[in-house]
Parts: structure tokens; sequence; C-alpha cells
């Protein structure tokens, strides 16, 4: 059956932190009259990752909420400020941090991302975004110019359900009116994103670092390897 919708992931897939954590963070702490030097922030980064895999492990429906989602972030960067001795700033810092990666300009697009885009539009396909992200995401895609590319966004926070659940996904395909067979979901983590085949999507896993080669999906080392996979599918 001809592919008529592909949907995207967002984080590591289409976006990146840029600047990273360690330097946005550093930047937030000496605004506010802090010394904190950038390989301080990057040794104890582990430790803020670690607490975010604990909740994700835990109970990831943290993405189902737009407030517990910027909850854990803003924790991550709540655990650096203790570990450098910043705990009386902790909070500041926080919200300092999160507050830039709010913006685009604290966002990189991947280098395939457009040429994929313009190609997939180009050959008719409807595009949308299923991500476990906060409310604002569509903001987000607005500023940076992507907006456009894309008929709908599904961020879990306003929808109220998170990849791995195929609800989220029943819940794309119903509002774009195509069926599962009809649709493709793109995404870098096979656990969340590999979930499509639950409902019968197909999930193409992107894997720049080839770490997922034996993820029993279908794998891309670049999006623009992408057009002529859906292509392909459309033959």
């Amino acid at each position: 059956m001809a592919v008529k919708a592909v949907f995207f992931d967002v984080g590591s897939t289409l976006l990146y932190p840029s600047p990273g954590v360690p330097e946005t963070f550093t930047a937030a702490a000496c605004s506010r009259g802090h010394s904190v030097s950038l390989e301080e922030a990057r040794r104890y980064m582990p430790l803020a990752d670690a607490h975010y895999d604990r909740e994700y492990a835990t109970n990831g429906d943290f993405w189902c909420s737009h407030d517990q989602a910027t909850a854990v972030w803003k924790d991550m960067y709540k655990i650096l400020a203790c570990e450098l001795g910043l705990a009386h700033d902790a909070h500041g810092i926080a919200e300092d941090t999160h507050a830039q990666y709010r913006r685009a300009h604290h966002w990189g697009v991947y280098e395939d991302v457009l040429p994929c885009l313009q190609g997939l539009k180009a050959a008719g396909l409807r595009l949308g975004i299923i991500s476990n992200w906060d409310a604002e995401l569509g903001l987000l895609i607005d500023e940076l110019k992507l907006g456009h590319f894309f008929d709908a966004v599904f961020p879990s926070a306003a929808v109220g359900l998170r990849k791995p659940d195929p609800r989220i996904f029943e819940k794309a395909l119903g509002e774009f009116g195509v069926s599962a067979e009809e649709a493709v979901h793109v995404g870098d983590l096979p656990e969340a994103d590999g979930a499509a085949a639950r409902v019968g999507i197909r999930p193409i896993i992107i894997d720049r670092k080839g770490l997922h080669s034996d993820c029993g999906f279908t794998t891309v080392s670049s999006l623009q390897n992408l057009v002529s996979e859906i292509n392909f599918q459309k033959s």
C-alpha cells in the first residue's frame, strides 16, 4: 500500500541541543555571578543524565504532562548546581538554563533534515511529528522555520500520551485520516519509536552513530536516505 504520511520524532532525529547542556549551564551560572568552568560542568553531567534515566525507567509518564516534563529537565540542572556547590542558587540557574532551550537559538537542525523534508513534501507526502516533548514543541518548530513542512505536531505533554504507548500513534493516524499501512514513523530510539509497529506503522530508525543495526527495524544512517526508502515503499 502506498505511503501517504511520515511521522518524525524530534530530539536526536531532527534536532540536537546546540550548545550542549554543560555549555548552556555554565553560561547561565556565570551570568548569575558564579565561577564555574565548563570542565567542571562536564565532569558532573553523567550524574544529571543518570537522574533522567532513573526517572524514565521508573515512570516515563512525566512526558505526558508539560509541568512534569519541564520539572525533570530543571531537576537535572539543579543536580549540576548542587554538585558544583551552588545549591543556594540551584533554582535560579535551572530556570535560566531551561529558558535557553525553549528558544530556537539553542537548537541545531541536523544537516540532513531539510533535504529530507523537502524531498518528502515534493513527493506529495503529509508530514507530522510524534515526540516525547513538552507542550511548547510546536512553537519551537515554528521558530526554527520548520513548521511549514508539518501538517500537525503531537507533543506527548499536549496529547497526554507518550511513546511507546501505541495510543499516541493511533491518535496521529486518526487526525491524519490514514491507515497504519499508509504511514511510516522515523525516530532514533527502537524502544520508543519502534513501538509504532504495534499499531501497524512501519518504524524506521535513524542511526547516525551505528548503535542500532541489530534492533530489528529498518535503519538509515542519514535522513537523506529516507527519501529513497519511502519512495521504494510508494512504488
